[in-house]
């Protein structure tokens, strides 16, 4: 079926050429698109510009219909896949110094390979005139899987060697031992590994009776070039590991801190959630003693805020404009509590849906005005609230009456303590917050940094 539409679309495009570029892409949706189609072009035409350019008695070579096909396939996955999937697959690639050794190794095995497997009689034609030949290899495909397996256990040595210096001499013996028991056993290696590597390399195919893969070139294992070899990778190898062991090491306690941060930060929200959940039942308690049918309202207030510690409250960031509302639905809450007797004043910035704050941040300023300076009070109270933002810096302020001589406040509780060690865990000493009496009254202060959204 699909080829029949295949020629069908030919035909057509053969037969009314001033609708080429149609048909082309109608040929294209048939095959699976234009990556296929483009595919197909870099195939097809790669080698026939070739041939053009160097004239017709050019001989088109495997090497180049080779280098074709490998270069189109590179577009087709280029276009079929998203160009941001495959950053994002890259970037979530481990880089360590393992993977980095164990890619050079493969380098070195590809290279080799492709060297010796392009040539005829490697050993004895040397230097290497050709470094990749994909005729002759596809030609000979056991001589190449031969020198192929040879330099894989030429790599493995290598690798081995890393393995030793990296697991057993620096993370075994210089950390439980010191650098004088280092020193030594690296000593011992150096002299121990170096002979049976060698003698390994030996038993390799691709050793002639005159020559040998050896630094040294000959039969001898125990020659002083294949010592200096070994003392040379190891000197290149050492400072390598030792670096990428502090950093390990650092990074290990790095994570540790912050997961140590989130714990407690976890901890003190706990704290925070159950104080507020109290003081808002008991605000519905005493309003539902008075009006059921404004308790009505003040239930969906009460949901509100709870839905917004609940699904906001472990977030790192929410909009301010989420915070304000959700400081301004406690405020109504209280304010249907206390009535008349309550003045509340607020101010509020025209445009903060243009930062973010960690969530639950300025509740407890509000809850302890309400707390201290109204519940105590028998007579008329007020609260002064104002929020100001200049140049991504925010100043909050939270202003409340104080009760007559005589009543007993509770104190601030844990409330502040935890505001600010939340405040040293999430932004560091970058904040000011102080809390003082002015007179008759109490006046918090926050000034922050805020992070655009």
């Amino acid at each position: 079926m699909i080829g029949q539409r295949l020629l069908c679309t030919a035909s057509r495009c053969w037969r009314f050429p001033c609708r080429c570029s149609q048909r082309i892409s109608l040929l294209a949706n048939c095959v699976g698109g234009q990556a296929l189609l483009t595919w197909l072009a870099g195939f097809l035409l790669f080698p026939a510009t070739i041939a053009w350019a160097q004239g017709s008695s050019y001989p088109v070579s495997i090497r180049d219909w080779s280098v074709a096909a490998g270069f189109s396939a590179a577009t087709l996955l280029g276009r079929t896949a998203q160009p941001r999937s495959i950053l994002s697959a890259l970037r979530r690639l481990p880089v360590t110094l393992d993977a980095a050794i164990t890619s050079l190794v493969a380098v070195f095995v590809l290279t080799a390979t492709s060297m010796f497997a392009s040539v005829d009689d490697p050993v004895n034609n040397q230097p290497f005139t050709t470094w990749f030949d994909p005729g002759y290899i596809v030609t000979h495909p056991l001589t190449s899987l031969s020198y192929f397996s040879q330099f894989i256990v030429m790599g493995a040595l290598v690798i081995g060697f890393y393995w030793c210096c990296r697991h057993v001499l620096i993370r075994w013996v210089l950390r439980n031992r010191g650098w004088a028991e280092f020193l030594f056993a690296s000593l011992a290696f150096w002299i121990l590994y170096t002979p049976i590597a060698s003698s390994l390399v030996l038993l390799l195919p691709l050793n002639g009776p005159d020559w040998s893969l050896l630094p040294s070139e000959n039969h001898n294992p125990f020659d002083p070039l294949n010592y200096a070899l070994c003392a040379a990778i190891w000197v290149a190898l050492i400072p390598l590991i030792l670096v990428s062991e502090r950093l390990l090491a650092e990074r290990a306690v790095a994570i540790g801190r912050h997961d140590q941060v989130r714990a407690e930060l976890h901890m003190l929200h706990q704290q925070i959630n159950p104080h507020f959940l109290f003081n808002a039942l008991n605000t519905l308690y005493a309003l539902a003693l008075r009006d059921r049918e404004t308790s009505a309202g003040a239930i969906v207030k009460l949901s509100d805020l709870l839905r917004y510690a609940v699904y906001q409250g472990d977030r790192e960031q929410v909009g301010l404009d989420e915070e304000i509302a959700y400081l301004r639905n406690y405020i109504d809450l209280q304010l249907l509590r206390f009535g008349q007797r309550c003045r509340v004043t607020s101010r509020w910035p025209q445009d903060p849906d243009r930062y973010c704050i960690p969530p639950m941040l300025l509740i407890m300023l509000v809850e302890n005005a309400f707390k201290h300076g109204v519940e105590p009070c028998d007579g008329e109270s007020h609260v002064e609230i104002a929020m100001t933002l200049s140049d991504a810096s925010m100043y909050f302020t939270c202003r409340n009456s104080l009760p007559a001589p005589g009543f007993a406040t509770g104190g601030a509780g844990v409330g502040l303590a935890n505001l600010r060690r939340r405040l040293e865990l999430l932004i560091g000493t970058g904040f000011s917050l102080s809390s003082v009496s002015d007179g008759d009254s109490w006046q918090a202060e926050l000034i922050m940094e805020l992070r655009p959204c």
